[in-house]
Parts: structure tokens; sequence; C-alpha cells
């Protein structure tokens, strides 16, 4: 799947068979859903682990009772702070399909603008600089030198609907 996404990611496959190991994991893990479950409740002794050279970090790990698929979610970038402390904007991990082609265009469609949302949110809140760099996008051109050698040409997509504003309610149509 590294190969797959956009721009150089590098995986490796960590051990996560000690109680330490665990614990330095989740404290990391940007998650409250079906990963933040699957490494409380699940034996998980070896995950994937996908590095950017912006500073991004994922973790894979199979899924729970669906042997045909696998959980990927972000991981708060080192030097950050614990993933309690940065919950406010929430980079929800998603379950993908055994194939890689078709698990990096979800995650390149659905968790990394997410990922890239809300690093920009919780930086700017936390006053964070050594994150520079902005993540890949979902729009990505070939350099023609490689399959996974890939330049970031566009912005994070544009959501359809406008977010209500709080407090105030929709019109009824």
């Amino acid at each position: 799947m590294a190969l797959r996404l956009p721009g150089r990611w590098n995986a490796s496959l960590r051990d996560n068979s000690t109680a330490s190991q665990r614990t330095a994991l989740m404290d990391r893990l940007w998650d409250l859903g079906t990963a933040h479950w699957a490494l409380l409740d699940f034996v998980n002794d070896h995950v994937g682990q996908l590095r950017h050279p912006a500073g991004l970090e994922l973790v894979v790990l199979r899924r729970p009772f669906r042997s045909r698929q696998y959980l990927v979610a972000a991981l708060v970038p080192v030097g950050h702070g614990l993933a309690h402390q940065v919950q406010d904007a929430v980079p929800f991990g998603i379950a993908v399909a055994h194939d890689p082609a078709r698990a990096a265009a979800d995650v390149t469609r659905r968790l990394l603008p997410s990922y890239q949302r809300a690093l920009r949110t919780v930086g700017h809140n936390a006053g964070w600089s050594t994150l520079t760099a902005d993540p890949p996008s979902r729009a990505v051109a070939a350099t023609g030198r490689s399959p996974h050698d890939a330049t970031v040409v566009a912005s994070p997509p544009a959501t359809p609907f406008a977010s209500p504003v709080a407090g105030t309610r929709r019109a009824r149509t």
C-alpha cells in the first residue's frame, strides 16, 4: 500500500508484543473508533506502520472479525503530545480492503484529507511550528520516475455542504 500512496511513504512492521510497546502505540493513536477498539481489545503483536517524510504516520492492523479487511489510523506526530491531549480534531481511522490498490485509494481519498485538516486545526490551536510541510493531498500528478514518486498539485478537497453554524437550525423545506 505504501508504494501506491501519494508521496514517498516508508513501510515497516512494528513489534507490539509487550505492554510498554502497546502503551506507546495507544498513546499516539489518533482515533476514537474501530482502530482504538481493536488495539485495546484484541491481540496485535505486530502492526504495520507507514511514515511520510513530512512527519505523518499511519498504523495498519488487521480488522477483528473481518479477515479480508484492515484498519488504517493516524498517529499523533512524534514530539507533539499524546493523542488524548489533541482529541479536538480526531482524524478517525478507516477500514480498507486487503487489496493494496483499493486500500491506498481509500486512504488517499478519505483518511489523508482528514488527517491534514486535523493537523492544521490542532497545530494552529497548540502553536505547532515544526510540522511545516503539508501532507499529501488527494490530487497528485506522477512525475514519471515511478508510480510511487509523486508531487502534490492540489489543495484539500472542498466539502460539498457548508457546516451548520453552532446554535442554529436548518430551515425546514
